[in-house]
């Protein structure tokens, strides 16, 4: 099964490395260009015959973008540009440079509550303000085919941004994504416009057909508010409805840098009075995946809502069941002969008692797993998930550092691995980690979990035992 599943609702993030968990302590910087023309003039829905007005759009945007974990995240967005506006009759062309508006966000992703893998959904919720940081038009011709939402980069006034993105798989390589945009204008810009809302709105498909690349084909729906002047009252040339087509790529090249590329063009136009719209877009960009450190996943501080120590039925995996649980599990996987083997395996990953339980998808017996007086850790990983990485390394040093703690890995290769069915019932949400005692009983079972959660469970464990220094 392939393992790129819905994280933090974009397709982009289906590409930050943390494919069976949210994003945690990773910092995106991003810079995108997108280019527009416009060439074609509308009365309503009718395309009109005048073609002496055209321009042209160049947005490019600086984009910071970090993962505090646990679903949440905080963004900041930068647009600068340029716009030339083409009279047309020998007239000369005008040109207009500057910022667009400072935008700040902050978003959750609500899959925290509920875990990311299978088939669960992704629903994004972020919260934004824009900052007047633009620069308005100072085209004055309230009858201009150009209204001032075009004529402007950004809005030059305070404005309110609120937007759900929610994300499906409905096979391992298909999802259906639906985004919901409002931006609410407050107040009037220095030259005494007032915009109307701005709201957007569609449906896409997504396909995954490697690990590495995401494709997305839909269909959205801009509605813009008319426009208050102070002087004119409401222009008569804008307010707008418009519906786009829209295809988009993205290719992720290494754990560090993500290409994207896209393209859109109106389906329909309608728009009140006479306006010039929008011929085609065309985006191109380029982000930078920088994953914390490994201090700094270990000692964020941050709890995990306490979704990690549950079970499907939300019920604590600490209590006595866990016993049962335990001694079924032990019984069931006996039929699995070669997981003692990967146990006693010459996979050792440098120094402490830190190896190989069972790779390439294959069980195991948990019989064989449980290290007699040592506290010991299951855990289970994928090459596929970024947060593995770090955990794993967070392991690997606790183990050298307590002789008294053993350390199993685990590898998942999908969710139809015999290891998935057989421990995790086939519902992946990796990293996965099983802390057992010294006599083998489960503790407690970390899902979707984090290196601080981990380090946690296990400090009072290895309280008072012998250290190497």
């Amino acid at each position: 099964m392939n393992p790129n599943l819905p994280v933090g609702g974009s397709a982009i993030d289906l590409q930050l490395g943390a494919k069976r968990a949210l994003p945690e302590n990773l910092t995106q910087l991003g810079i995108a260009s997108a280019y527009s023309h416009y060439g074609e003039t509308y009365r309503g829905s009718t395309r009109a015959d005048d073609r002496s007005l055209s321009l042209d759009i160049l947005l490019t945007t600086l984009s910071a973008r970090h993962h505090f974990g646990e679903g949440w995240s905080a963004d900041v967005a930068l647009p600068t540009g340029s716009i030339w506006l083409h009279p047309g009759g020998g007239e000369p062309t005008l040109t207009l440079n500057g910022f667009g508006d400072l935008e700040l966000g902050v978003s959750y992703d609500f899959a925290a509550l509920w875990g990311v893998g299978a088939y669960r959904p992704s629903l994004r919720w972020r919260q934004g303000v824009g900052l007047p940081t633009g620069r308005a038009s100072t085209v004055e011709d309230p009858a201009s085919e150009a209204p001032p939402s075009v004529l402007s980069l950004g809005l030059a006034t305070y404005s309110v941004i609120t937007e759900l993105t929610w994300t499906q798989f409905l096979t391992p390589s298909i999802a259906v994504m639906a985004p919901l945009s409002v931006r609410q204008p407050l107040g009037r810009t220095e030259t005494g416009k007032e915009y109307g809302t701005i709201a957007r709105y569609g449906g896409a498909v997504l396909v995954v057909p490697t690990r590495n690349l995401v494709l997305s084909a839909g269909v959205e729906h801009q509605v813009r508010g008319h426009i208050t002047d102070r002087e004119e009252g409401r222009l008569l040339n804008s307010g707008s409805t418009v519906t786009r087509g829209v295809v988009n790529g993205s290719w992720r090249l290494s754990d560090l840098f993500t290409l994207q590329a896209g393209a859109g063009r109106p389906l329909r136009v309608d728009v009140e009075g006479q306006q010039i719209s929008e011929s085609f877009t065309v985006t191109a960009g380029l982000s930078l995946n920088f994953a914390g450190s490994e201090d700094a996943h270990a000692h964020g501080g941050h709890d995990d809502h306490g979704h990690d120590d549950h079970d499907e039925h939300g019920h604590g995996a600490d209590h006595d069941e866990n016993a049962n649980g335990h001694s079924h599990e032990r019984e069931s996987s006996d039929s699995y002969g070669d997981g003692g083997a990967h146990a006693r395996g010459p996979h050792a990953h440098g120094s402490g008692d830190f190896r190989d339980l069972a790779t390439g998808g294959r069980s195991f017996a948990l019989a064989n797993a449980a290290v007699p007086g040592k506290i010991t850790v299951i855990d289970f990983w994928a090459d596929w998930c970024e947060p593995c990485k770090h955990i794993g390394a967070t392991l690997r040093h606790l183990a050298a550092m307590h002789p008294n703690l053993a350390v199993r890995k685990v590898e998942i290769v999908d969710d139809d691995s015999p290891a998935a069915r057989e421990h995790l019932k086939g519902k992946v949400a990796l990293p996965e980690v099983w802390i057992l005692d010294t006599s083998g009983r489960r503790l407690h079972t970390l899902r979707a979990t984090s290196d601080a959660r981990v380090r946690a469970a296990l400090q009072p464990l290895l309280e008072g035992q012998p250290s190497k220094k």
